[in-house]
């Protein structure tokens, strides 16, 4: 599991929501390209096949209609024909019973009944046979119609079939198109998620670093503040040095004056193996030159480099050295 803590680990998966968002967010454009253009494919094609159905609906109505009328027609002609049957039965019959009474009157037949009789009978033929091949004609044509009705129907049911294909199709269409923005916009509210808290973490280590940035401003500050103090403390025992150097030779000198006045005293003197002694001794430390009388500078740099206090407290014991050095002589005297 990731480090959320780690602004690194943060933006790297910020970076894979990112990249993870457009791609969801291509696929869901060019998904959107392509659904627009199968949504237009399919509204034409459910548009022609809506224009082809009423088409067909409204050939089918019109074949009807005039399969009725010549269903009436037919069956007009039909009874016609069926009239002209009978007629012609009634003729066939009178026929007969003229040829038959012709046995009993030929002369007679032949001038007048029998003449017109068999002209009735070829016309009542003549139409039966016109009939007859109307009939035919008609029922060809009925065939014919009941056929492209039949054809009509089929693609009529052909197309509904399809047009609900279509309409499936869309539906498809439609549910997939929900779920690529229900992925986008889960991906988009990842990234919003992962955004904030990166920027929460970021305003965390922004202000961390600013509080750390103040308390190294204010460490500077305070060395700077204690640099000055120590520049001026330098700057004052360097000062103090000088002034406790020119005491300190003053010390000496008055020492050496002591020491002068000491050995004049001891010559004047001259008497005991005891002040002979005392008086060898200051002369030998006399003539010994100690690092401060012979080095000076090197004396002052050592009063430099020394505390404030500790450089006192040396030239405290050397006035108190003195002063012991001289109540001995008082004393001993």
């Amino acid at each position: 599991m990731e480090d959320l803590e780690d602004p690194l680990q943060l933006k790297i998966l910020l970076k894979e929501k990112f990249v993870e968002l457009e791609h969801v967010s291509k696929e869901f454009r060019d998904f959107q390209s392509m659904s627009k253009l199968l949504e237009a494919e399919l509204e034409s094609e459910l548009e022609s096949a809506m224009v082809a159905k009423i088409e067909a609906e409204r050939e089918i109505i019109g074949f009807k209609d005039k399969n009725i009328k010549l269903s009436l027609e037919l069956s007009q002609k039909t009874k016609e024909l069926s009239i002209k049957t009978k007629e012609l039965d009634i003729k066939t019959k009178e026929l007969q019973a003229l040829k038959l009474s012709s046995k009993l009157k030929p002369e007679m037949l032949e001038e007048k009944k029998l003449p017109k009789a068999e002209d009735d009978l070829k016309t009542i033929l003549k139409e039966l046979e016109i009939l007859k091949g109307q009939k035919s004609d008609w029922e060809k044509e009925k065939k014919s119609f009941k056929d492209k009705i039949d054809k009509l129907e089929n693609e009529c049911a052909e197309k509904t079939k399809d047009l609900e294909n279509l309409v499936e199709t869309k539906k498809d269409l439609e549910k997939n198109k929900r779920l690529l923005k229900k992925k986008a916009e889960k991906a988009e509210s990842d990234l919003i998620v992962k955004s904030r808290d990166q920027d929460e973490n970021a305003k965390k280590n922004k202000e961390k670093t600013q509080e750390t940035i103040e308390k190294l401003e204010q460490n500077i500050k305070t060395l700077e503040n204690d640099n000055e103090k120590m520049k001026f403390r330098i700057q004052t025992l360097q000062k103090d040095s000088k002034e406790m150097l020119g005491q300190y030779q003053k010390a000496l000198k008055k020492i050496e004056i002591l020491e002068d006045e000491v050995e004049e005293m001891w010559g004047k003197l001259q008497g005991g193996e005891k002040n002979k002694k005392v008086l060898q001794e200051m002369q030998n430390k006399r003539r010994a030159k100690t690092p401060e009388r012979e080095h000076a500078d090197d004396f002052r740099i050592l009063i430099d480099k020394m505390d404030e206090k500790d450089a006192i407290f040396m030239i405290d014991t050397l006035l108190d050295s003195i002063s012991t050095n001289a109540n001995k002589f008082k004393s001993s005297n």
